[in-house]
């Protein structure tokens, strides 16, 4: 199963939350995608995956231009082994992230973090 971009973007554009916690049925799948998270994500100020998922890969600009993100917990994510590219992009205000979730990680997309000034 993956958690498409595209229901994401729906629900985070009518609701406009500030924090986003992965849990559920989300939890559940192995795949982050998000193409289109990015444009819904304007207002999330922290992003959590802080209880354990079966998520083994984060898809290409997750929260690639999420402008007020400040917080990034990736405890949850301990069987990541591949990051898309523009993670964590245009993130201008990220001022702390969480790593202990990306121990697995194997592969990491360009632009990892780039263009985050904080």
């Amino acid at each position: 199963p993956r958690a498409r971009g595209t229901l994401f973007s729906w629900i985070l554009s009518s609701m406009r939350p500030r924090a986003v916690e992965i849990h559920g049925a989300a939890a559940d799948a192995t795949c982050l995608e998000a193409a289109s998270f990015a444009i819904a994500a304007k207002s999330i100020e922290e992003f959590s995956v802080s209880r354990p998922t079966s998520i083994r890969t984060i898809g290409g600009t997750f929260l690639g231009g999420a402008a007020n993100l400040r917080h990034f917990d990736s405890s949850g994510l301990a069987g990541v082994e591949e990051i898309g590219v523009s993670f964590l992009s245009k993130c201008p205000t990220l001022t702390s992230i969480n790593t202990t979730g990306f121990a697995a990680v194997r592969h990491i997309g360009d632009w990892f973090l780039s263009d985050c000034t904080s």
